[in-house]
């Protein structure tokens, strides 16, 4: 994370969480998108859609993500979707919880993104150097949500404004 960086100072941010079909995002695609708009703290916003591969999805993404081609067959294709999120996310800077990865397939699918990313994960690791995964649903219990569930993307996305949220007051 830029340590010059005063995420104190930002208060209009989009949070984005993806769920794709694999891990390679020059084989891969974005399968599901979610955003949350975010405002002086609170929700200003949400966007939220499947989005219908090129290829079929395997047994393995099927069982990892839960979501099926049943689901996927009348989503939208990425080139429907794209215009919505550029237009969703305008200049925003864009936080997310491995902004590494999610970043990789936005830029595989949308060239020209340029929105500032702020990583979750990077944060994470400073604020709480003594957990062994990073993940969200190990990082709840930290910041006081010991019963929160990440289903989907959008639960994501609301645990990552969370994490955003409670960095900011550390930092």
């Amino acid at each position: 994370m830029d340590k010059d960086l005063d995420i104190k100072a930002i208060a209009e941010y989009s949070v984005i969480d993806i769920e794709t079909s694999g891990l390679i995002e020059t084989e891969d695609e974005i399968i599901e998108i979610s955003i949350v708009r975010v405002r002086d703290k609170k929700i200003a916003d949400t966007y939220t859609t499947l989005i219908k591969p090129r290829k079929i999805l395997g047994n393995r993404i099927q069982k990892i993500t839960h979501i099926s081609n049943d689901l996927l067959q009348y989503a939208p294709s990425i080139d429907e979707v794209i215009p919505k999120v550029f237009d969703f996310i305008r200049a925003d800077t864009l936080v997310m919880h491995n902004a590494k990865f999610t970043m990789e397939f936005l830029k595989n699918n949308f060239k020209s993104i340029g929105n500032k990313p702020i990583d979750t994960l990077e944060i994470a690791r400073q604020l709480f150097p003594e957990i062994k995964k990073y993940k969200l649903s190990n990082i709840c219990p930290e910041i006081g949500l010991d019963n929160f569930k990440c289903n989907s993307t959008m639960d994501y996305c609301y645990m990552t404004m969370l994490l955003f949220e409670y960095a900011k007051t550390k930092e």
